[in-house]
């Protein structure tokens, strides 16, 4: 008998209307119990004409603070069993959270699943693989090759909580903590196209993401996270 443990999609967003309906349909092909849960954080665009289209998805409008405040809250408002992060600029395929939700189904002591990327550029040309790879704590350690968008993480493996000089890299530092009690599986498949475009948040807070991932790199090798 299958599961009806649910998902939910939390969903960072600023001015990405041009890509947020790929995203959403993406995400709405999903053959699992979901809920969608979009954070929007001022956004200009026609993101709001865009999203008079998906009524059912629940939207927090004007939220102030950054992507730590946002992924936070997010999960604050959450209450399903499963959870993902996902960037508004990238696309699900389509059976990735069926994929995830039955490998977290199958195995209680697994606290996450994630998968690789095929990388899109805005126009959505593929640009090659990225991300992902063999699981092993000491990797995990050394360098974050799981971006947000690609992993799908058990509720209770994460207490929603970050250190206050983490700002702009949190999704890192969940995995860290996961991976001190439980399972982390690799589900050996594209899981999302990412998308790199000149207005990506990596683009525009570069340094910032470059000085904490030296931080958490410093901190996870010496234990002391």
């Amino acid at each position: 008998m299958a599961s009806s443990c649910q998902t939910d999609v939390i969903i960072p967003h600023l001015n990405y209307g041009k890509f947020l309906r790929q995203c959403l349909d993406s995400i709405q092909k999903q053959n699992v119990p979901k809920n969608i849960i979009l954070i929007d954080g001022g956004s200009t665009d026609d993101t709001f004409e865009i999203l008079k289209d998906y009524p059912e998805i629940q939207v927090y409008r004007n939220f102030q603070g950054e992507v730590r405040d946002i992924f936070v809250y997010g999960f604050q408002q959450s209450n399903s069993e499963y959870v993902i992060f996902f960037s508004s600029d990238n696309i699900m395929m389509p059976d990735f959270l069926e994929k995830a939700k039955a490998v977290l189904d199958a195995d209680k002591q697994v606290g996450m699943t994630y998968g690789y990327a095929m990388q899109i550029n805005e126009n959505g040309k593929e640009q090659g693989r990225i991300h992902g790879g063999a699981y092993s704590q000491s990797r995990l350690r050394m360098a974050n090759f799981i971006d947000s968008s690609e992993g799908v993480f058990r509720r209770e493996a994460w207490n929603g909580v970050y250190p206050n000089w983490l700002v702009c890299h949190p999704d890192w530092y969940i995995w860290l903590k996961i991976s001190e009690q439980w399972k982390i599986v690799d589900l050996n498949c594209q899981v999302i196209y990412f998308r790199v475009h000149d207005n990506s948040f990596s683009n525009r807070r570069r340094s910032d993401i470059d000085r904490e991932y030296g931080f958490i790199r410093a901190l996870a090798a010496s234990g002391r996270l």
